[in-house]
């Protein structure tokens, strides 16, 4: 908290409004006292300043406003000298003075959140903060330090209720949530074992303040971890890599090494050339390693190309549609969209697929490749499946409907 340019504000804030408010005279025996302290904050000679106000205070039998104006003098000179307990006291006094007027009490309150925060006393800050919000505070900052003191006390469901309540009134009023105050809410779903708001509280940051980070905490929150060669880890690294969720070396190698595996050499080089301009890859020990796989992607995609029109044609010859499927998603990898999605479709169109819903999901992958965003998620919003797989349709219409 920077003090000093506080204690200019208040001190400017605090002359204004007593102005304004035409505020009674002090006595004369009050009156050269608090002049000099008024001179000497101004000065930031504080500790001159506060044996001036002891001075004033000394005389006794003092009415609701000279108490009120030796504790807000005392309160700044306090701050001046980064005094935070004196200046929470002499600004608790202000608030009781019995002359304080009520737009200067929520000022005075902002003050002394600001403060408790800084003392790291939770408990003032839920005192003053509430006092604030049931005063009609509105600024953002104050009113999120109320849930922000229920969580640092582990107060989950005090700081979640109120979180939620500060959400829901900014959207109403057509504002979008601070991220700090989504963030908390999601923080405080999370150490409550609340899935679903945790993850409503992902999917709202997401769409408020897009960024990987918050892709990367949402994929793991609704997605089971896949066995390796599990046919739907794949697909999940092609939802990972789309939204920026790949993060350590072994995102990057196992992406590539399922695609390979699944024969697709072209999206194998797309995550190792990923996982390079990343410096995740090609480094240390294991870039001997990578280095390998590197050279394993080329020489398939050069085998690939010279076999181009015998793979087609045992494809179209197969009963089922397997092949023209992953022949198809191989051409759309190449950029070869047309061709591609065309070979797909006929594969879809013959029977006896292993999975049926999961060719839908890759089809509907690679219509985004394409750029077919509307008729991917034509094909994402049929897929039924099981709940993984509905999850992954799920997480990629929120891509599409994010910008991705």
């Amino acid at each position: 908290m920077r003090t000093s340019g506080m204690v200019v504000a208040l001190l400017m804030y605090g002359c204004s409004l007593s102005a304004a408010a035409q505020a009674p005279v002090l006595r004369p025996q009050l009156q050269q006292s608090v002049q000099q302290a008024n001179t000497l904050i101004a000065n930031r000679s504080y500790a001159d300043a506060l044996h001036r106000l002891e001075t004033a205070e000394g005389l006794g039998d003092l009415s609701p406003f000279e108490y009120y104006t030796i504790h807000h003098l005392r309160g700044l000179a306090a701050m001046g000298l980064d005094d935070k307990p004196a200046a929470i006291r002499a600004f608790d006094a202000v608030l009781r003075a019995g002359y304080t007027p009520q737009a200067e009490k929520q000022q005075t309150l902002e003050t002394l959140v600001k403060l408790s925060r800084a003392s790291a006393d939770q408990a003032k800050v839920i005192e003053y903060a509430q006092l604030y919000a049931d005063g009609g505070g509105t600024q953002p900052e104050i009113l999120l330090a109320l849930p922000q003191a229920y969580y640092e006390t582990r107060q989950y469901a005090r700081a979640a209720e109120l979180a939620q309540s500060q959400i829901a009134h900014a959207q109403a009023a057509g504002v979008k949530p601070g991220e700090a105050l989504l963030r908390l809410a999601a923080a405080s779903a999370l150490m409550q074992k609340d899935a679903t708001a945790y993850t409503a509280a992902l999917t709202q940051l997401l769409r408020d303040y897009p960024s990987a980070e918050y892709w990367q905490k949402l994929l793991a929150a609704r997605l089971q971890p896949a066995a390796y060669w599990d046919p739907l880890a794949l697909q999940i690294d092609r939802l990972r890599y789309a939204t920026g969720a790949m993060q350590s070396p072994d995102d990057y190698l196992f992406a590539a090494q399922r695609a390979l595996q699944a024969g697709f050499p072209a999206e194998a080089g797309q995550y190792l050339q990923a996982g390079y301009a990343a410096r995740q890859l090609g480094q240390g020990d294991a870039a001997g390693r990578h280095e390998r796989l590197k050279a394993r992607v080329q020489a398939q995609l050069q085998a690939d190309a010279a076999e181009r029109e015998r793979l087609e044609h045992e494809a179209l010859a197969q009963r089922d549609g397997e092949a023209l499927l992953r022949l198809g998603l191989r051409r759309v990898s190449l950029h070869d969209y047309e061709s591609g999605l065309a070979l797909m479709r006929q594969g879809l169109a013959k029977a006896a697929l292993r999975d049926a819903q999961q060719a839908q999901l890759q089809l509907a992958y690679a219509q985004l490749q394409a750029g077919q965003n509307k008729e991917a998620s034509a094909t994402l919003r049929g897929i039924q499946g099981n709940a993984q797989l509905q999850t992954l349709a799920q997480l990629w219409l929120l891509r599409v409907e994010l910008g991705g």
